[in-house]
């Protein structure tokens, strides 16, 4: 595994439905029922995917609509906490035309340089978000937390729970937030650049053919989910690369991105190695340094896209797709919020609808939130924090688990006392990581089914 990314900011994953698997596994056990409240566990999701498709398609699990969803989402870093919530303020923020939305909220999912526009509202989203999280932990009102000319706030503000949040947690959070404006300087062409060359070492010079050399033995080989293995990846090999060589995945036209996405900005705490101790252990003082900390290797375009319900996406002419991973992810994210205001699946003929009535829709895909949906964010000691405690025993009717901290699977860790006894676990595998061989992928899938199978004789 790749020890330089500190923290990572996308899933190499596809979006799950996990609302969909909690109803699942709900459906073995007692049975849905009239106000059924299903529980979702989300460990280190990198990115908040799961919660879009899972709220979105709500409607889904009840056309009375009175199943609530209750998320936890426990992230290693406050960093990944503050762009959950970011992402859910952009996909839910009306006052922003649906074209612009899409567009922001992938550039801000992936790219490491923005538009200026798109770093002008994010610089006012910080400013907003920070005193609403001021307000938020200073014990205000939800309904008046928040500026009413921005229902996605107070949207936010009624659904989020910060009870499992340390005090210092919180003020990280918030801290997070309020790094996010643009009087915070950065540099991050430079900062690129300097992850590449620590990345490629004697290689650097020839990091155009090391980059050739991923796409097409990894990432090739790897596939698209539900295609013919022989078509490769939908992925294209023009954003990948230019994705590894300038941080920027998503591209609208001709347009400059010059701005730095502070949303991908951190704090990485280590040790230094100044001596060493009579063991031989190394010893030092804990320092932290802020900066650019996240994947260089795993393109963002896995989480949104490579998988569609649409399989139109995936014809392909003359053993090559018609269509990219961008064209995916913009269908997969107008989707959603077709879904998320009408409560029912877009057709792909119907994306021209999407304008018709965009207030009202708004409005009543809000009021619908609001009372079914409850988000509460956790970091810190995943144990301490959600598997140890009594009011989370056999609370859990689905838990996902990123690939990077899949070893929480173990005992040690205590998902089984959190899951009830029809509970589903989803983890997130290497498959995508380019950066591992086709038999490091094999032994770490292999582990992980070990250490689930022991969780199962435990539970």
């Amino acid at each position: 595994m790749d020890g330089h990314n500190v923290h990572h900011f996308w899933g190499i994953s596809p979006p799950v439905d996990t609302g969909s698997l909690a109803a699942e596994a709900r459906g073995r056990g007692t049975g849905m029922t009239d106000n059924t409240t299903l529980h979702v566990l989300q460990v280190a999701p990198c990115d908040a995917r799961h919660t879009l498709i899972s709220m979105s398609r709500a409607a889904r699990l009840s056309p009375e609509q009175n199943v609530a969803l209750h998320f936890t989402v426990w992230e290693e870093s406050p960093e990944g906490l503050a762009r959950h919530l970011l992402m859910l303020v952009v996909l839910l923020d009306d006052s922003l035309p649906e074209a612009d939305r899409i567009q922001m909220l992938l550039e801000l999912h992936g790219n490491a340089l923005l538009r200026q526009c798109t770093a002008d509202y994010l610089d006012m989203l910080a400013c907003l978000m920070e005193k609403m999280l001021v307000a938020l932990f200073s014990g205000v009102d939800p309904v008046n937390v928040a500026d009413k000319q921005l229902p996605a706030l107070v949207t936010i503000a009624t659904i989020l729970d910060i009870s499992l949040l340390k005090f210092s947690e919180r003020d990280a959070l918030v801290d997070a937030v309020h790094k996010w404006r643009s009087n915070n300087a950065f540099d991050m062409v430079s900062a690129w650049d300097v992850r590449m060359r620590r990345w490629y070492g004697d290689r650097y010079d020839f990091r155009r053919n090391m980059i050739d050399w991923d796409y097409h033995m990894r990432m090739i080989p790897a596939g698209t989910p539900g295609c013919d293995p022989g078509l490769g990846s939908i992925v294209h090999f023009h954003h990948f690369r230019h994705w590894r060589a300038c941080g920027i995945a998503y591209e609208l036209r001709d347009s400059t991105y010059l701005q730095p996405n502070r949303t991908l900005l951190s704090t990485a705490r280590g040790r230094v190695q100044e001596f060493k101790d009579c063991r031989a252990q190394d010893i030092g003082r804990s320092v932290s340094a802020y900066g650019f900390w996240a994947d260089i290797l795993n393109c963002p375009f896995i989480a949104f896209g490579i998988t569609c319900e649409d399989k139109s996406f995936f014809k392909a002419t003359n053993k090559h797709f018609a269509y990219t991973s961008v064209d995916v992810a913009e269908h997969n994210i107008r989707a959603l919020l077709y879904e998320l205001r009408h409560g029912q699946p877009l057709e792909f003929a119907e994306e021209g609808t999407l304008r018709v009535a965009e207030t009202d829709t708004d409005t009543a895909a809000h009021a619908r939130l609001r009372k079914c949906l409850r988000l509460a964010l956790a970091t810190g000691d995943l144990t301490k924090t959600i598997t140890s405690r009594a009011k989370f025993k056999d609370s859990f009717d689905s838990i996902t688990l990123g690939a990077r901290h899949m070893h929480m699977a173990g005992p040690d860790y205590k998902l089984d006392t959190c899951a009830n006894s029809n509970a589903v676990l989803l983890v997130e595998t290497a498959h995508f990581m380019v950066q591992l061989k086709k038999e490091q992928v094999g032994d770490a899938v292999l582990w992980c089914c070990m250490l689930m199978c022991n969780l199962l004789t435990l539970h």
